[in-house]
């Protein structure tokens, strides 16, 4: 059998590009082997990127960490009903029903 190849390419944000080529064989057990390559490959890449952005980004401060108090779960579903009813939402108002009376 012949053989083919299966590219991808990573374009970077500055508009650089990176591409991936990996050989297969013209069945379909080479060519899933090829796409399982070349995710492996590509998944290094991006790793590489988010380390390089953690890095450029770490200037000292540390990331946002949420809090997970329980005191105030009670107040906040109070709120939230509030808050429902002040703030735009982006759900469509609740359905009315008539009542038909005869």
């Amino acid at each position: 059998m012949a053989a083919c190849e299966l590219h991808a390419e990573l374009k970077y944000r500055d508009g650089r590009t990176k591409e991936v080529v990996v050989s297969c064989e013209k069945n379909l057990q080479s060519v899933l082997s090829a796409v399982r390559a070349v995710n492996a490959d590509v998944s290094a890449l991006l790793t590489e990127l988010v380390v390089q952005e953690k890095g450029a980004a770490g200037n000292g401060e540390e990331p946002l960490q949420l809090d997970d108090d329980e005191d105030d779960d009670d107040d906040d579903e109070e709120s939230d009903e509030e808050g429902a009813k002040t703030k735009g939402t982006t759900e469509p108002p609740f359905k009315r029903s008539k009542i038909v009376r005869a």
